[in-house]
């Protein structure tokens, strides 16, 4: 990214990307159960497909700040970890992707340069949330990860 200081998102747009995908409904519904099956997958990925790259971005890390915090909270000192680590990766994504689509889409501003580096991006971010979800979920749904972005 550039190094121009771009300012936090606000509750109020935090919120708003939260209802702007299914995906992290999806996750949340995932974590409540303790396990999930083909069909939570198949659902997971369907939610995903309906975003262009941004929002689908965007999603990611709003569901992997919610995997974060349960990795947190397991005991196991390497999920843990691990769980900071996506953390960090979440909540970094978010503020970057999430601020640049709510000024293009809410105000009508948008830097040029910022938008480049984040395409140009994208694609190591996304595989980088592939590596930590599947510290978390396992083989199935890296399996799926690795197809919709890494495979691309």
């Amino acid at each position: 990214m550039t190094v121009t200081r771009q300012k936090k998102l606000n509750e109020k747009e935090l919120g708003s990307l939260y209802l702007l995908s299914e995906t992290p409904l999806v996750t949340d519904k995932l974590l409540k159960a303790g396990q999930y099956s083909e069909v939570d997958i198949t659902s997971f990925h369907e939610t995903l497909s309906r975003h262009a790259p941004d929002m689908a971005m965007i999603a990611v890390s709003l569901s992997g700040n919610m995997i974060a915090e349960s990795m947190k909270q397991s005991g196991n000192e390497d999920v843990v970890t691990l769980g900071v680590e996506l953390k960090h990766l979440s909540v970094n994504t978010l503020e970057e992707v999430g601020r640049i689509w709510i000024d293009a889409c809410r105000y009508n501003v948008a830097n040029e340069e910022d938008i480049h580096d984040i395409v140009h991006q994208s694609a190591d971010i996304l595989c980088m949330f592939t590596s930590y979800f599947y510290g978390c979920c396992g083989d199935q749904l890296q399996t799926i990860m690795v197809q919709m972005f890494c495979e691309r």
